[in-house]
């Protein structure tokens, strides 16, 4: 909904002309919302500062956004501005739909953001007690519940070049800090104004700290888990920013997970289980005579190791190459994680972008043969086009009749790179190609010097 200050509708208005189901649904579920009016109404009377002269320029309500560890409500976001003595200021100011909290304002404006020249009036103390005496006043309940959280501040950044200075109030409960729960102040120094404040609040069941692993147990768990590496490091002189670093030595460890406090067990930043990389793979490849490329693409995070079999001599699916390819296109951490193990929309979607394959050819639980793997191997190394222009190509494989006339420029290809090389001169072009010889393919297709 946008409204941009001038009247017009509003959520849940009245209208004379009959409304769609849809339409009707979305009144029906305003009707728990703020008005607008509301919304502006809590702005002038929460801000620390008036805005009688500010003329209100738009108005919009959005859906709630994702903020760890719960979405937050709809919120109603509002901007004023002035124009004085041919200066523009403006005013930034958000309000929760539901609860008609102030979430968050926001002032600036060239008498604010530009400091230079001007001399220090507020102390830091001076300051906090500001921000501090306003947080009892907007939100007493929530401010009690918290501690002041001293913000880090570089060297380099002076006050004196800083229009405000940041306080930060997170909850403690139990003793224990919430960090998701948080409230922000920024006070100007020259003035002793509040230019901005925001206030993260989400309302979930705290686990209680009782039965919790000790200190000495985490840490025992954390150094079990972690290898320390010899790094060089630069450490700058923030004081003297002209001059080079000092170059030190420092070990540097690769933890940087989260300890579960009741379980002990490893969990990454949002709370789910860190499988440790075992050295074993698979039970099923031993002595296979694709063990190497297979553990070589376990490794590199190509092949998922989500149970203790590979089935090295099944016939490989469409929808399981596809994924191998793509993962060998680029490296895992760069792709969208699809929403569950069974999901191969998101490798599709960057196959067929990369014009690996077409829509039309999708079929994600058929198998893959020879000849389909040669054409979106030579598609992915960008060489289709060529591939097309059959007439160009010859072939030797003594099975050539078999192979389709559109099709004789990918295995020429292919094979001429020495990718897929068939066997005692045949190609094969519709036997199936096994997951073993999938994990060989793309481990020669990676080894190519593209």
């Amino acid at each position: 909904m946008y409204d941009g200050g001038g009247g017009g509708s509003e959520v849940g208005r009245e209208s004379t002309q009959k409304l769609s189901p849809e339409e009707q649904k979305a009144v029906e579920a305003s009707e728990k919302y703020i008005s607008k009016d509301k919304a502006i109404e809590v702005v002038k009377n929460s801000l620390p500062f008036s805005i009688s002269d500010y003329k209100l320029s738009s108005v919009n309500l959005y859906s709630g956004y994702d903020y760890p560890p719960a979405k937050s409500n709809p919120i109603w976001y509002l901007d004023w501005t002035l124009t004085k003595d041919n200066k523009y200021y403006y005013v930034t100011a958000s309000v929760d739909a539901v609860t008609g909290e102030l979430t968050s304002f926001s002032r600036g404006g060239p008498d604010i953001d530009n400091v230079q020249g001007k001399e220090l009036s507020y102390t830091k103390e001076q300051m906090r007690k500001i921000a501090e005496d306003y947080l009892k006043k907007i939100v007493p309940e929530k401010f009690s519940k918290t501690a002041y959280q001293e913000t880090n501040i570089p060297e380099s950044s002076k006050m004196i070049e800083m229009p405000a200075y940041p306080f930060r109030y997170v909850e403690v409960a139990n003793g224990i800090l919430c960090p998701f729960n948080n409230i922000n102040v920024n006070v100007s120094p020259y003035t002793g104004e509040i230019v901005s404040y925001s206030i993260h609040w989400t309302s979930v069941k705290l686990p209680s700290p009782e039965n919790i692993i000790s200190l000495e147990e985490a840490y025992k768990i954390m150094f079990d888990n972690s290898e320390f590496t010899l790094t060089y490091i630069p450490d700058y002189d923030y004081k003297s920013p002209d001059k080079p670093p000092t170059i030190r030595l420092a070990y540097q460890s690769n933890f940087y997970n989260y300890i579960n406090a009741k379980t002990g067990q490893i969990v990454d930043y949002s709370g789910k289980l860190v499988v440790k990389k075992s050295e074993v793979v698979f039970t099923d490849i031993e002595g296979n005579w694709a063990e190497k490329d297979i553990k070589l693409l376990v490794q590199y995070g190509i092949i998922d190791v989500k149970e203790d079999k590979f089935y090295p001599d099944k016939d490989i699916l469409q929808k399981d190459f596809v994924k191998m390819l793509i993962r060998a296109i680029q490296p895992p951490y760069y792709d969208p994680v699809p929403k569950s193990p069974d999901d191969y929309d998101t490798y599709y979607a960057i196959a067929i972008n990369k014009n690996i394959i077409t829509e039309k050819e999708k079929n994600p639980d058929s198998m893959v043969t020879r000849q389909q793997a040669a054409k979106m191997l030579v598609k992915s190394l960008g060489v289709g086009y060529i591939a097309d222009i059959s007439d160009i190509f010859t072939i030797n494989f003594k099975d050539k009749d078999k192979i389709p006339q559109d099709m004789i420029g990918y295995i020429a290809i292919i094979s001429g790179l020495k990718i897929m090389n068939g066997s005692d001169g045949y190609f094969d072009p519709q036997q199936p190609l096994t997951r073993a010889q999938a994990a060989a393919v793309i481990v020669r297709y990676l080894q190519l010097n593209k």
